[in-house]
C-alpha cells in the first residue's frame, strides 16, 4: 500500500472524533475524567507503578467504572496516544486547512507548532509510552505506529516539493528531532517549572520557552527543506 500524502487522510486509523465534542454524555464525561487523572498520575509516577484503582480513585469514580470505557490499563494509555495524534492533527488543519502543503516558512511553522503544542498538551502520557515501550511489544508498536504516522505525512510533503534528497529518511529525522527535542525540553522546563514558588512566573517561563523552540526548529527546518530564503 503507497503511503498517504495528506496528514488529513492519516486519522481515521489514530483518531477518534468524538473527543473533540463539546457537549459530551455522563459517559464520555467519565471517560475523560479517567483520562484526565491518569494523565496527572503518569507526572507523579511511572506507568509501571499505577494501578487501575489509583486512575479511579484519582478521577472520584467507582473502581468498576473503568471497565465500563476501558478493558485494562493499556487501553487507556492508547486512547491517551490516539488523543495526542488527534491533537497534532487538528492544529495542523486548523491553521492551514485540510488540504495544505509543506512549501513555506509559514507552512513548516505551522507544522511544527502543532507538534510541539500537542507534546506539551500530552507530555505524560507520551513519556508513559517511551517507558512501557522498552518493556512490551504491544507497546512497542504502538509508539512505531504513531511514529509512522508523522514520518508518512512529513514524507507526502517532501515528496510533493520535490524535495532532492531520500523523503522517508528525511522525514524519519525530522520526527526523531522533533520527538528528542520536544521531550527533553518540555519535560525540563516543567521540572524547573514544578519547583518555581509562583505559578505566573513558572507560566512565563515555559510561554517563552515555547516560542523560543518552536522558532529554532522552524529555521533549522526550513533551511534544510526550503533553502536559506523561503517563501513566507
Amino acid at each position: 500500500m503507497s503511503a498517504p500524502r495528506r496528514c488529513d487522510e492519516l486519522t481515521a486509523a489514530l483518531a477518534c472524533a468524538r473527543y473533540g465534542r463539546v457537549v459530551m454524555t455522563r459517559s464520555q464525561r467519565t471517560e475523560a475524567e479517567l483520562k484526565a487523572a491518569a494523565r496527572r498520575l503518569l507526572t507523579r509516577k511511572p506507568y509501571a507503578d499505577i494501578k487501575i484503582t489509583d486512575i479511579t480513585s484519582e478521577a472520584g469514580r467507582a473502581a468498576g467504572s473503568f471497565y465500563r470505557h476501558f478493558t485494562d490499563k493499556e487501553a487507556l494509555m492508547s486512547a491517551l496516544i490516539d488523543d495526542f495524534a488527534t491533537k497534532v492533527h487538528e492544529q495542523v488543519v486548523d491553521r492551514m486547512g485540510q488540504h495544505h502543503t509543506l512549501s513555506t516558512r509559514a507552512d513548516v511553522r505551522a507544522h511544527v507548532e502543532a507538534y510541539w503544542r500537542g507534546y506539551r498538551e500530552h507530555l505524560p502520557e507520551m513519556s508513559g509510552l517511551f517507558q512501557v515501550a522498552m518493556l512490551s511489544e504491544r507497546f512497542r508498536a504502538i509508539h512505531d505506529d504513531l511514529r509512522e504516522w508523522q514520518v508518512r505525512a512529513w514524507a507526502g510533503h517532501l515528496e510533493d516539493l520535490k524535495y532532492p534528497g531520500p523523503a522517508r529518511l528525511t522525514a524519519l529525522s525530522i520526527i526523531c528531532l522533533l520527538e528528542s527535542f520536544a521531550f527533553d525540553l518540555i519535560g525540563r522546563v516543567d521540572r524547573r517549572a514544578n519547583g518555581s514558588a509562583s505559578g505566573g512566573s513558572a507560566g512565563g517561563m515555559e510561554a517563552s520557552v515555547d516560542t523560543d523552540a518552536i522558532e529554532a526548529l522552524t529555521g533549522l527546518l526550513t533551511a534544510g527543506l526550503l533553502g536559506a530564503a523561503p517563501p513566507d
